[in-house]
């Protein structure tokens, strides 16, 4: 046989092959669909919150993961005690439409949208000129203190407690170009990611750049500071050669200016990403598009399951372990949040919110 035409065939096998095993690891089984696994630790010492079916669109934990927010799709965000699974408040959107949740320190008030609101009366407190849409990202630090956000196209830092501008940062043509924002405990860093997942830190006092690098990563869905503020967590996908597990976070030392780390996941991407208080463990909801097989292999099929992971990561070892892993229909929410000491995970499990301690 010819060199070339053995070249040809082994080329054709070889793309059958891995075609044919994407597909294989693609397929969920059998037994996972109908229940999600759960790792027994993790199931013993979780609180269920049985809520309506109406679909959910976030959730959010307070600094210690005493208090849980669900917003649904719609116009609509509840407010738990999680010890006592106690509901506390209701609040709504006015107008109708996407809720942007975020604690003020004391609890006793939340950021609705663009504005302070009063949990014992729904009275609003100041507001914020906000540019509205979802190309214009939003953060706070998890003490509740700062707020980050666009006012036209121009990134801003306000004093959440005051209304009060305190720094913008840069020359910024659209605000689409910022994806991705992050806010320090303290609220004295500002993290931001552009589409080409080049990331900047600044410092909100003087609205210096601090630092300037590349991700390194082909999808950067998440940043966050770890609690003490000396790292910056990146999550997301590089993607892989060969359908195996990748490196979903990367972990960059703001005081060195190097890479500190980096986890891998099974395939798929990285949504939120979050470091404990004491800097021993990562934790991360990671989900990835499930395609049924099809053959002859004409058209790719869209994808109607997605399979989603609470994972777990040990800095000092690098072992990964599995806290949750459940299969579901693609569109519908299955959102995480994990308490900004990274001490309490909020999942959604099989339609109900459950709350953790891993």
């Amino acid at each position: 046989m010819p060199e070339r035409v053995f070249r040809g065939v082994l080329f054709v096998f070889l793309t059958l092959f891995s075609v044919l095993t994407v597909q294989a690891q693609s397929s969920p089984p059998a037994d996972l669909t109908p229940r999600p696994i759960w790792d027994p630790a993790a199931r013993a010492a979780a609180t269920r919150f049985e809520i309506s079916r109406s679909g959910r669109d976030a959730l959010l934990l307070n600094r210690d993961g005493s208090r849980l927010l669900i917003a649904n799709r719609h116009d609509t965000a509840r407010m738990w005690d999680v010890s006592a699974r106690k509901l506390l408040h209701t609040f709504f959107a006015e107008p109708e439409g996407k809720l942007f949740l975020a604690f003020t320190p004391n609890d006793s008030q939340l950021f609705v949208n663009s504005s302070v609101t009063r949990a014992v009366d729904y009275r609003q407190v100041r507001s914020f000129p906000l540019s509205q849409g979802n190309q214009y990202p939003l953060a706070t630090n998890p003490k509740g203190t700062r707020l980050l956000g666009f006012k036209g196209n121009t990134l801003t830092l306000w004093d959440l407690s005051t209304g009060r501008p305190l720094q913008t940062f840069g020359q910024v043509a659209a605000a689409s170009i910022y994806n991705v924002v992050a806010l320090s405990a303290d609220g004295s860093r500002v993290a931001v990611a552009d589409e080409q997942r080049l990331v900047q830190v600044w410092d909100s006092g003087s609205g210096k750049l601090l630092q300037r690098f590349s991700s390194g990563m082909d999808v950067l869905n998440t940043l966050s500071f770890s609690p003490n503020g000396s790292k910056l967590l990146l999550g997301g996908l590089v993607t892989p050669f060969w359908p195996v597990d990748t490196v979903a976070v990367k972990v960059w030392d703001l005081n060195r200016q190097a890479w500190a780390g980096q986890y891998k996941a099974p395939p798929g991407v990285t949504m939120v990403v979050a470091m404990s208080a004491d800097g021993s463990r990562i934790l991360a909801g990671h989900r990835r598009d499930l395609i049924p097989p099809l053959w002859p292999l004409i058209e790719s099929p869209s994808p109607t399951e997605e399979r989603y992971w609470v994972l777990m990561w040990n800095t000092r070892t690098g072992k990964r372990s599995t806290l949750v892993e459940q299969v579901q229909h693609t569109g519908s929410s299955t959102p995480v949040a994990f308490s900004a000491d990274g001490s309490t995970v909020a999942i959604e499990v099989a339609q109900d919110i459950w709350v953790f301690k891993p």
